[in-house]
């Protein structure tokens, strides 16, 4: 049984996972702090090259990875990582079912313990051998239990399953006492679909994928592609998102040594055998360029009945919180950042009637740089204006106009649909 269902798992652990890659090119649409702990993982199995160029893009930025090396791939490179550690970076093993503990579909016995020690003392030999350097995490498809009582055994610090941890965060691995060891399981982190820790193709739209995980998870596992092409876009997202919301990027066994002294935690302490605190919300925020608030203002001012959809593929709830972050800031010309945003609890019916409403462009601006710091939970379904109230709707039109630098006349303005929840706005989610 324990064979089939690690045969089975091998087979469709990557089907479930369908990520558009959209244009190579594309600017990064999330941008986040991190919640807790991020490990850049780089696994260098079959015919993957030197990952030269990448390691290098990390160390000139001095954030490290855990690069996991397979048996068979430290013997025909191994001699190119020998001076590994010295940029900062760990090594560690990757450990194959089918090639180190020969687990195939002809297999008949289930693996019992001896059979694991023997493989992973093989395979770490075999790793030693060809790189110089003893491996102290370790990587795996799937961790069965006596998988994990033996490495536990054989002095593993962190222990890297391809497969969700229990809370995402780290907990302490399987002993042969029966009592919990002092290696750590490190879960993947809390990815929202089946793509796991590894990026479904090497793309902006993948990156934004991990950044979203990252804000909203203790410990997050993001691996990286082997690939010869991949520096300059690594390079790109480490010095537009990575470096600037200060991630706290770790090794692996930074990561385990971590949860042992908890003391070194920069957010808060986690207490592996405890029941931790819930993790507060982290708004992964979506940037929009400039010039698309252009276009978006563009095709508010003239309907009498505000657009479901909006260029840039904005709702209305997003243009609301946008075209507030644009006229309470002084640079016109700084990309917005668009934050979680709900849209009004209820519609509410025009004071103005059929007529317009001549407004102050400064009136509009002064309600828009009040409204902003507490604009987190819901577009407000009046605003004040000078001495006039407006219905949201009302102001979202009217603040189109200042961004063109057009008169700010009021006149009516429907909701897509009053009859929809939030009357048809649509939600700002942040991505």
């Amino acid at each position: 049984m324990l064979i089939s269902i690690l045969l089975a798992w091998l087979s469709v652990a990557a089907a479930d996972c369908d990520l558009a890659p959209g244009p190579a090119d594309a600017k990064f649409k999330a941008l986040a702090p991190a919640a807790g702990v991020v490990i850049f993982e780089i696994r260098l199995l079959g015919q993957a090259p030197v990952p030269t160029e990448l390691l290098q893009v990390l160390a000139d930025r001095n954030l490290p990875a855990t690069v996991l090396v397979s048996s068979s791939w430290a013997k025909r490179n191994g001699d190119a990582l020998r001076d590994l550690p010295r940029s900062g970076h760990e090594l560690g093993l990757f450990f194959s079912l089918r090639r180190d503990l020969r687990l195939t579909s002809q297999t008949i016995a289930v693996p019992d313990f001896g059979d694991w020690v023997v493989g992973l003392r093989r395979a770490r030999r075999e790793v030693r051998q060809n790189t110089g350097h003893r491996a102290k995490s370790i990587g795996i498809e799937s961790l069965p239990d006596v998988g994990e009582v033996a490495m536990e055994a054989l002095g593993y610090k962190a222990l890297l399953p391809d497969e969700r941890n229990v809370g995402d965060t780290p907990r302490r691995a399987q002993s042969v006492t029966g009592m919990a060891g002092q290696a750590r399981v490190i879960g993947i982190g809390p990815y929202l679909d089946g793509c796991g820790a590894a990026l479904p193709h090497w793309s902006p739209a993948s990156l934004d994928r991990a950044t979203s995980a990252v804000a909203r998870g203790d410990w997050v596992r993001v691996v990286l592609p082997p690939d010869i092409h991949a520096a300059p876009l690594l390079a790109r997202w480490l010095d537009d998102v990575v470096i600037p919301q200060q991630w706290d990027v770790v090794t692996a066994i930074v990561a385990s040594r971590r949860t042992r002294r908890p003391v070194l935690f920069p957010n808060k302490p986690i207490l592996v055998d405890q029941k931790a605190e819930p993790t507060p919300s982290v708004a992964v925020k979506r940037t929009v360029a400039r010039s698309t608030w252009d276009a978006v203002a563009h095709s508010l001012v003239q309907p009498t009945t505000l657009p479901r959809q909006l260029p840039g593929e904005l709702c209305p709830t997003e243009a609301f919180l946008g075209m507030v972050t644009l006229l309470a800031s002084d640079n016109a010309t700084t990309p917005i950042a668009l934050g979680a945003l709900r849209p009004p609890m209820e519609t509410a019916r025009t004071g103005l009637g059929g007529s317009n409403v001549p407004l102050e462009e400064e009136d509009v601006r002064a309600t828009a740089r009040e409204l902003l710091p507490g604009l987190s939970g819901q577009v407000p379904s009046l605003v004040s204006v000078g001495t006039h109230t407006l219905t949201a709707a009302e102001f979202l039109r009217v603040m189109a106009l200042v961004v063109l630098n057009e008169p700010a006349i009021a006149r009516g303005v429907n909701d897509p649909d009053p009859y929809a929840p939030g009357g048809g706005w649509g939600e700002s989610k942040g991505l």
